[in-house]
């Protein structure tokens, strides 16, 4: 039988006796029973406060509303929404970031910023138009979407260019990480052993060992939740990177400002590859439905949430990297930043060792997260098995 409010006020009225009290029973289980006076608000018949109640927590921490502190330092949940920021943050920051100065150099500082600010909004208006579709349509996985936009040849078309841009983006983080690997080898060992790290034995030593003992796996997981807590370690990454270049700035500035060439803004060909180097430093599109399929509560307002965090926080770390990168050794930047020339009051420069040690820990995160989604796709499309061990 429903039950109206008054018919609840009056049934909770009579079932007290007069001489006594009784303490608020907040039974969220026996208020859903009820029928609420709006969609989403109870009135407790004693105590008189609303309280918002969904099938759903909106936090792993409670039914209730939790203080900022809490949401913001509390334990990172499976779903949750710090979680799915970090999760995204980490499918974008990678190797990528460490080209932007470079990109600089090629187009001009100028050029560099706005291409910086425009990559910064197609992301988020790329990844909001999957979102919104993801939301209303209940698609949890890029192939669902591209079947509804264009049926099987749409679907087909989407997962061979997902499945090349993978394994491609995947052989590049490998590269990345065994340039980074050099760089501090060759800056902390003995000067007659320096050609080594160049030689073909030295990147199979490195690569087949890293890719059997981590990337393997970390790539082996079920879900990107497991890989949340990779995205604070690629932001503390990207934040301590910044601030080594931003304190050495003034060093390198007085030693290259003499003899560099600046420019605002400078336009050839290389126009085109500081496009493609800003756009997939912004790449995080193929990883926002899994996360959004994680997220606890999914709705377009949550997952909107965790777009335009994770798009700012690009923004802001990618800037400072780019700017502070490129004003340090203008045109002479090396297309990844970290591997520049040690002044002699800085060399050894362990602080950019640490710099560049960080940043390969990033890999660790960056590679499965991206190759997580292109396995589901394998599964499910040339295997045809969409539930697998």
């Amino acid at each position: 039988m429903k039950l109206n409010k008054s018919d609840f006020a009056n049934s909770t009225r009579d079932s007290i006796p007069p001489n006594q009290t009784r303490e608020p029973n907040l039974n969220f289980n026996s208020m859903n029973m009820l029928s609420p006076i709006s969609p989403m608000t109870v009135r407790h018949a004693d105590a008189d406060i609303n309280i918002k109640v969904g099938k759903i927590p909106l936090s792993p921490g409670g039914r209730t509303q939790r203080s900022f502190f809490d949401r913001t330092f509390g334990k990172l949940e499976k779903g949750s929404l710090r979680g799915s920021i970090f999760s995204l943050c980490s499918a974008a920051i990678g190797g990528g970031v460490l080209s932007l100065p470079y990109m600089f150099a090629l187009s001009g500082w100028g050029t560099g910023i706005i291409l910086i600010f425009v990559g910064t909004i197609a992301g988020i208006w790329s990844n909001l138009l999957l979102a919104e579709m993801g939301d209303k349509h209940k698609l949890s996985n890029l192939d669902q979407v591209a079947f509804a936009s264009g049926g099987t040849k749409m679907k087909s078309l989407l997962t061979v260019c997902v499945l090349l841009y993978i394994f491609f983006a995947c052989i590049g983080y490998q590269i990345i990480f065994c340039q980074l690997i050099q760089y501090i080898y060759q800056s902390l060992c003995k000067p007659e052993n320096r050609d080594f790290a160049n030689t073909l034995t030295f990147r199979l030593l490195v690569n087949s060992t890293v890719a059997l003992l981590i990337f393997l796996p970390l790539s082996a997981q079920r879900d990107l939740s497991t890989l949340s807590k990779a995205g604070i370690v690629s932001i503390i990454a990207i934040a301590y990177t910044s601030l080594v270049l931003i304190v050495e700035l003034k060093y390198y500035y007085d030693e290259f400002r003499p003899i560099a060439t600046v420019y605002a803004f400078y336009f050839d060909l290389n126009f085109f590859s500081s496009c493609a180097m800003t756009f997939f430093a912004f790449t995080c599109q193929i990883q926002l439905l899994p996360i959004y399929s994680e997220l606890i509560n999914p709705n377009y307002r949550r997952i909107k949430k965790v777009v335009t965090r994770s798009l700012a926080i690009d923004f802001v770390a990618y800037t400072l990297v780019a700017t502070a990168g490129y004003f340090s050794t203008f045109n002479f930047t090396n297309t990844i930043v970290v591997e520049r020339p040690a002044l002699p009051k800085l060399n050894p420069d362990y602080f950019m060792l640490v710099a560049a040690g960080a940043i390969s820990c990033v890999m660790f995160a960056a590679l499965p997260v991206n190759a997580v989604p292109a396995r589901n796709l394998f599964f499910t499309f040339v295997m045809k098995q969409p539930n697998y061990s």
